[in-house]
């Protein structure tokens, strides 16, 4: 994966998280960030074995840019790769994943290395129908940092539109909102949509979007 944008939707406990866990354990080259926007990670076990949970802008900068490993880069170490699940601090989800963008930016400006950021309950940064400026930027300029997306949600009709345009991949779960139905077959074929609400928990469907591929697929 390189540059791709991934939506995952379905309802509660259908199988969004499972699959992408698994998607991103096939990423090359590691970078990756679970943005945990609810705080599902924050008790207890991650449920990502090996991932550095983080729960401070300032930790997560230092980790990102090496500053707390400056002797290191000296010696010739270089920038070494992560794997985070970071926290957003009460009420600052919106601010703090603006700076964790902005984080990811500059680390590629240094390293020319490829990141991931996976945006849990994506939905909830498009409020009022404003659409959240981070998000827009990150999916109008990742391909630039070399940034794969995956953007989960319950609600797809929450999504803003740059999401919705830009998507290269559509992984979809039981669902059965005539909203969110409706909504999704304003991109996805409705003979595809109109399968949502029968699926069974833990199986979905996978779209390609720009090579039209269609198939059954399994969450773990």
């Amino acid at each position: 994966m390189q540059n791709e944008i991934h939506v995952i939707v379905g309802r509660k406990g259908s199988g969004k998280t499972e699959l992408a866990k698994t998607l991103i354990n096939s990423v090359e080259f590691g970078n990756i960030i679970w943005y945990d926007t609810i705080g599902e990670f924050a008790q207890g076990k991650s449920g990502l074995p090996g991932f550095e949970k983080i729960k401070s802008l300032k930790v997560l900068r230092n980790r990102l840019l090496g500053w707390q490993n400056k002797a290191y880069r000296l010696i010739g170490g270089g920038y070494p790769s992560f794997e985070i699940v970071y926290l957003p601090g009460k009420y600052r989800a919106t601010v703090d994943l603006a700076y964790t963008w902005s984080f990811l930016e500059a680390r590629y400006k240094l390293t020319k290395q490829p990141a991931t950021i996976v945006v849990d309950e994506s939905d909830l940064f498009n409020r009022g129908g404003q659409p959240d400026k981070t998000i827009k930027d990150m999916v109008m300029r990742g391909r630039h940092a070399a940034l794969d997306q995956f953007y989960i949600t319950q609600r797809p009709i929450g999504l803003t539109q740059q999401v919705m345009s830009q998507a290269d991949f559509w992984w979809l779960f039981q669902m059965d909102l005539p909203s969110d139905l409706d909504f999704l077959k304003k991109i996805i074929p409705a003979s595809v949509v109109d399968e949502l609400p029968n699926l069974p928990i833990g199986t979905g469907i996978f779209y390609d979007r720009k090579m039209k591929e269609i198939k059954k697929i399994q969450s773990r």
